[in-house]
């Protein structure tokens, strides 16, 4: 499990095999497709479903920009991943290793 401070609240970042499967647990309705979750707390939590590197990055930078700036509407938070996941990659950005 990694933490990660933004705007002064920590978020305890967790890869997990099944979101679905993780949010049922919790009580939380199913999201198909979902791949990575902003949760409130206490304590705040980010969620993302387990799979290829380059895809998990990319849902974290995405989660990230949500828990940065919750004004953020989806479908702007998904142009600036799209912008900014690739470059990140490219300088080596790899959040999660193993």
């Amino acid at each position: 499990m990694t933490q990660i401070t933004i705007r002064g609240e920590t978020f305890r970042v967790r890869r997990v095999p099944d979101l679905n499967l993780e949010l049922a647990r919790r009580g939380l309705p199913d999201r198909h497709r979902l791949l990575g979750i902003v949760l409130p707390g206490p304590p705040p939590e980010i969620l993302i479903q387990r799979g290829e590197p380059r895809e998990e990055a990319s849902t974290l930078l995405h989660e990230l920009l949500h828990a940065a700036d919750s004004i953020l509407g989806e479908g702007r938070v998904s142009d600036l991943e799209e912008i900014l996941a690739p470059v990140l990659w490219r300088q080596g950005w790899r959040p999660f290793r193993g």
